[in-house]
């Protein structure tokens, strides 16, 4: 039983992690998923433990169903997720993702739904830089212009080969370095305001907006609505109760 509990216990912990308050973003689920195959993998080849004829069946039938969900994991929108997640996009190779792949993917993704709004709002900055100003500003806003004029290619490049951050720092963390570095890649800052914004599951959203968020925590399973009611009014005469008891 410790061996099937050994086992089980990184998938508890991306359970935890995936439904976590702090928001995981799309691109954290390649290699949450790249993870849980590899300690797999090493369960059915090890020489020792989880070794049992029922064990290494059940181990097997893990592996298959978690390759059918990786299949549907790493479509496009999930892999330019990873990319244009700081944490992420150090560790892409790593986890059986092929850079150029999704390099290309980001690119015909940029042209076909960003490019124009960029572009235009891009002119309406070049207005406003006619208008008379301070040497020291100008300079500023010259460096941004090269920025701005920069082929894509070329800022993607940078953002690529840009130190990654570390992969234990919040989704908020994220939040924060883009609105630091916007200027230094704004056509990345454009498309990652939109692909981070996408949680890598709804719990913490069911949580914080429904009844279910009073009752339900890692140790239980998904509860139907008939059994959630009934915890939150249990839940409620007993708070309830205890008032009445502090009173008396």
């Amino acid at each position: 039983m410790q061996d099937f509990c050994d086992f089980l216990k990184p998938f508890k912990d991306a359970t935890a992690l995936m439904s976590a308050s702090e928001y995981p973003t799309l691109g954290m689920v390649i290699p949450m998923m790249h993870i849980l195959l590899q300690h797999i993998h090493r369960a059915i080849v090890a020489n020792e433990g989880f070794r049992s004829r029922h064990a290494m069946r059940f181990a097997t039938t893990v592996e298959e169903k978690l390759k059918d969900y990786e299949a549907l994991v790493k479509r496009s929108e999930v892999m330019i997720a990873a990319a244009l997640d700081p944490r992420v996009k150090g560790v892409l190779v790593n986890v059986g993702v092929n850079v150029e792949e999704v390099m290309t993917l980001i690119t015909n993704d940029y042209e076909a739904e960003y490019q124009q709004a960029y572009e235009a709002k891009h002119q309406v900055l070049q207005s406003s830089l006619a208008r008379p100003s301070s040497d020291s500003f100008l300079n500023l806003l010259e460096e941004h212009d090269q920025i701005a004029d920069e082929p894509f290619a070329g800022e993607l490049n940078r953002w690529m080969a840009h130190a990654p951050m570390n992969m234990k720092q919040s989704s908020r963390d994220v939040c924060s370095w883009f609105a630091v570095n916007q200027a230094m890649y704004p056509r990345i800052q454009l498309m990652a305001r939109d692909y981070l914004a996408l949680t890598a599951t709804s719990v913490p959203s069911e949580c914080a907006f429904s009844r279910a968020g009073t009752t339900i925590n890692k140790r239980r399973a998904r509860l139907g609505d008939d059994a959630v009611q009934a915890i939150c009014e249990l839940q409620s005469l007993l708070a309830f109760n205890a008032k009445s008891r502090r009173r008396d």
